[in-house]
């Protein structure tokens, strides 16, 4: 197991301690569980996302991805991926895809830790950009993007092909990533 940090996320003494670590095979069935529960919960299950849900040894890991895993007392409470997109000026162009985080443990900073963890990793990877697919539905979420970094950029009808839910589509760069 690749431990990232174990740092407490603070909004007072009685946060949970969460560790943000590498995905191991065994988080499947939580990177399922919780990504289909907020699908569900505000849009629904596309067929891309089920295929990308039930096989991420195939869409994620063996495409030359990542994950990252927020872990608390033995459960994973938090996860995203990283989705190999393409390359630019000879660098991965990486989807920051797949993020979600146990609705009885927001607000504790999971989602910003889970974020910031996984920006690293794309520069550990020598990703040029990372790209994210969202919604404007999501305005906690949009929040995080933009306050980590990330800048608006056109849709394109290709996007909206992906994924029928992203209305907003961002961006950040990694070329001057420290």
């Amino acid at each position: 197991m690749t431990l990232i940090n174990n740092q407490k996320s603070c909004h007072d003494h009685e946060s949970p301690v969460v560790t943000i670590r590498m995905y191991e095979e065994k988080d499947a069935a939580a990177f399922d569980r919780l990504n289909r529960h907020w699908l569900e919960t505000y849009f629904v299950v596309e067929p891309f996302d089920h295929e990308v849900l039930t096989n991420p040894d195939t869409y994620i890991i063996q495409k030359g991805g990542t994950m990252v895993v927020a872990e608390l007392d033995g459960e994973v409470v938090g996860i995203v991926a990283l989705m190999p997109l393409g390359e630019t000026n000879g660098k991965p162009i990486l989807e920051l895809t797949k993020m979600a985080v146990d609705e009885t443990l927001r607000g504790f900073g999971i989602g910003r830790r889970l974020m910031d963890a996984t920006v690293e990793q794309a520069a550990r990877m020598g990703a040029g950009e990372i790209i994210i697919y969202s919604s404007t539905k999501l305005p906690p979420a949009i929040h995080l993007y933009k306050s980590s970094g990330f800048e608006e950029i056109p849709t394109s009808p290709e996007d909206q092909e992906r994924y029928q839910r992203c209305n907003i589509k961002l961006r950040r760069e990694l070329t001057n990533f420290t």
